[in-house]
């Protein structure tokens, strides 16, 4: 995985270094500070088709396809996770479980 600080920067922070070192570039926040057990795949701004992450194209306003990173859909979900809607056979699914 490719670091986010580079060898010039300041680190102060045990707590921040560790976020950041599992956080993969084109996520939209720190991976791992969205609800427990949670990740990417599950999210409604994951695109899985294309691997990217929509907020993060929004908040970057990178371009599609080329100035977004692809991302991992096992990353663990950051602070804005959004839940995607499920379907009702999904639902009758896992009340089956």
């Amino acid at each position: 995985m490719i670091s986010l600080l580079t060898p010039h920067q300041t680190r102060s922070n045990p707590k921040i270094d560790a976020l950041a070192a599992r956080t993969a570039p084109g996520m939209a926040h720190f991976a791992g500070t969205g609800p427990r057990g949670e990740t990417c795949g599950h999210c409604s701004h994951f695109d899985g088709k294309h691997q990217l992450c929509n907020k993060f194209i929004e908040l970057t306003k990178a371009q599609r396809r080329r100035g977004a990173p692809k991302i991992k859909s096992n990353l663990a979900a950051c602070k804005y996770f959004e839940p995607k809607p499920t379907t009702t056979k999904q639902k009758f699914a896992r009340e089956r479980e």
